[in-house]
């Protein structure tokens, strides 16, 4: 489905609501966006399309008034770019945006305005960007550091929401597409290495992103390491060896991240290295019973940390 061409930075809300589900693919949420909080229950579409009917009843019931909110992540609406994910990269200061113009070779954000849409309000120094990939990304905290590059990275719909143009700021302004945005949705490029190319941004200021040494700092060589086994990002991990790989990784983060991680966040973790480093990923079914050992280990070595460890669990190998 496709809707009337339409100036997305001063069309109605309800327009707008269309043209971020139809044409960007995306599902949008009403919102008070001025606080940035939704007004529906929305966790329930984090992972499948929200009905159309729904949608409807939403804008003849004047629920978009306050402003528009996106679920980022798999795109469901629109037939050219099912199955691709829309990845937000947020921006809250000036030089995480300046890093990466310079890094893709552009003097401004302007300039890649219509292979990524470029969102900012009346705070130029602030800006989200937005763009196709054929997988998911790693999600990026921003740090609180405003003398580093503060970047934040969804790549999925379990990552949150992202308040979108035209809607209102808490500032007073509104959120503002930057260039044409009908180059982006009609003309849509995928880019599925800008991960790697924020990774190597971050490296500069030794924060750590997709791969982390025993200090906590990304390895400068080509073999990426976790600190316990080291693989080469740049090559695919074949059938024979993938759930070996993927015990390995994850106890090789259990050893390290333990204390500090929550068990969901290393298999988050195990999961996107599935989908992007494997030549073919693993089935989710697959997936989940390596999910069950690496639970079993994480208990183990907690256990350990307690002074309580148990050498053997009934009718369970160790890994």
């Amino acid at each position: 489905m496709s809707i009337k061409m339409i100036d997305i930075n001063h069309a109605s809300f309800n327009d707008a609501a269309d043209w971020w589900r139809n044409e960007v693919g995306v599902n949008p949420i009403p919102a008070c966006t001025r606080n940035k909080r939704p007004k529906v229950e929305w966790k329930q579409f984090q992972d499948k399309p929200i009905p159309p009917e729904l949608h409807d009843l939403w804008k003849k019931e004047g629920m978009f008034n306050d402003g528009i909110m996106i679920i980022v992540g798999k795109t469901w609406h629109n037939d050219r770019k099912k199955g691709l994910y829309l990845i937000a990269l947020d921006f809250d200061n000036k030089l995480g945006s300046d890093e990466f113009c310079t890094a893709n070779s552009t003097e401004s954000l302007e300039e890649l305005a219509g292979s990524m849409l470029i969102e900012q309000h009346a705070d130029e120094a602030r800006a989200h960007i937005y763009f196709y990939s054929k997988r998911p990304y790693k999600k990026l905290n921003r740090t609180s550091d405003s003398k580093v590059p503060q970047i934040e990275i969804k790549g999925t719909g379990e990552h949150g929401l992202m308040c979108v143009t035209p809607s209102p700021h808490k500032n007073g302004t509104n959120y503002e597409i930057i260039g044409d945005s009908s180059a982006f949705v009609d003309q849509f490029q995928i880019h599925d290495n800008i991960d790697k190319h924020i990774d190597s941004i971050l490296s500069k200021y030794d924060i750590p992103y997709l791969f982390k040494s025993n200090n906590g700092d990304k390895n400068r060589n080509n073999n990426a390491t976790d600190g316990f086994f080291k693989f080469n990002p740049d090559e695919k991990i074949k059938k024979g060896s993938r759930h070996n790989f993927l015990i390995k990784y994850a106890n090789s983060l259990i050893r390290r991240l333990r204390k500090s991680t929550p068990l969901d966040a290393i298999k988050i973790s195990v999961e996107y290295m599935n989908k992007t480093y494997f030549e073919e990923p693993l089935p989710d079914k697959e997936v989940e019973q390596d999910a069950t050992k690496i639970h079993h280990s994480f208990q183990r070595h907690k256990a350990s940390d307690r002074g309580n460890y148990q050498t053997k669990i009934k009718g369970e190998r160790r890994i």
